[in-house]
Order: structure tokens, then sequence, then C-alpha cells
């Protein structure tokens, strides 16, 4: 199966909308009960470029990171591991209980999405995130 068949759109388009009126649900009431500058109306015209740099990111972001984890792990390891990987998992991690599991992939999750955002602050990357900081 393609890393861009129509379904794997589709099911993306699906789940950043998902989680767009998820955040809206819980960030629009919290803006208006404690706004950071009163008077400012909750919903702005540069959040149209915001809006459109959530669904786009999407189509940027899902294969660059599976590009970046497939060429870091063949990096590392050698044809027969990655195919035991693939049908075992990786031990050290598997082994551990769920609740460290999740822990160690939110924690590495959010240092690699940290690490991606300040490349994203850099030349050449800040012409298309520049986007993302500025209004319309």
């Amino acid at each position: 199966m393609s890393m861009f068949s129509f379904d794997q759109i589709l099911l993306s388009i699906t789940e950043s909308a998902k989680w767009y009126a998820i955040c809206l649900c819980l960030f629009v009431p919290l803006a208006l009960l404690f706004p950071n500058k009163p008077g400012q109306p909750v919903f702005r015209r540069d959040m149209v470029a915001d809006t459109l740099y959530w669904f786009l990111g999407t189509f940027l972001y899902h294969p660059i990171g599976i590009f970046l984890t497939i060429f870091l792990l063949t990096s590392l390891y050698d044809t027969e591991t990655m195919n035991r990987l693939g049908q075992e998992g990786l031990h050290p991690i598997k082994d551990l209980p769920i609740w460290l599991q999740a822990f160690i992939m939110l924690l590495a999750t959010d240092i690699l999405q940290y690490w991606a955002h300040r490349a994203f602050h850099h030349a050449p990357l800040w012409k298309f995130h520049a986007v993302h900081h500025s209004p319309v």
C-alpha cells in the first residue's frame, strides 16, 4: 500500500479535522473565560492561515516523519535486525509496563517535535514556517 493512498489521505484529513474540532471546543471557552488580550476577538483573520497550516502540515509532517524514522532505524540496524523489530517489536521498550511505554513515547515525541520546530525557525525552512507566526 502506498504512503499516499486516497484512503490514507482521507483518514489523515478526518483525523486532523477531529482534533481541530476538539481543540476548538477546549480552547475557545478558555480564551473567552481567560483572555490574554481583553477585547481581542477570539476568531480573527490570522486564524485562517493557522488553520490552513494545521491541515497542510498533516501532508508534510507525516511523510517526513516516516522517512526520518526509516532513515534513522536503517542507519542504526542491519536488515535482519530491522525485519525482527518489525515482527517482534523493540524489545527494550515492549517489555516495560504500558504506562512507562506511553511516557517514553510522549517524551520522545515531545523532544523530537521541539527540535523539529526549532529547525523550522532557520533557513531554508523559515520561509515556509513564517506563515504560522505571521498575521495575514
